[in-house]
């Protein structure tokens, strides 16, 4: 079964993945991205935080997170900027599908998406851009 929370799921792990600048794609609560140096970056990862019932659809509050790592090479030069531009241009991309490609032909409507810069220093210099959006989709549950 292929619906509600499974389709919001599924469908936006497999146009994540199916992006060639993302390389792992995780789902979990926030405290379960892995940030460590191991993990293989650049990351995108997937919080369904909530779902709220409209009648004949279901709108749900979706965080998902594009990060990669910053590499600062010996004389303090970085590619920030080519890490911020990179990420951006996946949730870009992401809402680009939800707005009128992909992912609209498969019943997924953009009600609105947020998107908030990032860097943090954790066990690596992480920097990239995490988006709120808000996926309307279509109530399948009949009331038999």
């Amino acid at each position: 079964m292929n619906e509600g929370y499974a389709l919001v799921y599924t469908k936006l792990k497999e146009t994540l993945n199916n992006n060639p600048l993302v390389n792992l794609v995780t789902e979990g609560l926030t405290d379960e991205i892995d940030l460590g140096k191991q993990t293989i970056f650049p990351l995108a990862h997937i919080v369904i935080s909530s779902a709220t019932f409209q009648d004949n659809a279901v709108l749900f509050s979706v965080d998902i997170y594009c990060m990669d790592i910053v590499d600062i090479s010996d004389d303090g030069v970085d590619n920030k900027i080519d890490v911020m531009n990179t990420q951006y241009n996946i949730l870009l991309r992401l809402y680009e599908d939800l707005r009128r490609g992909n992912l609209w032909d498969e019943k997924l409507e953009i009600s609105s998406m947020d998107v908030t810069a990032f860097e943090q220093a954790y066990e690596n210099y992480l920097a990239g851009w995490s988006a709120s959006i808000s996926v309307l989709i279509p109530n399948h549950m009949t009331i038999c």
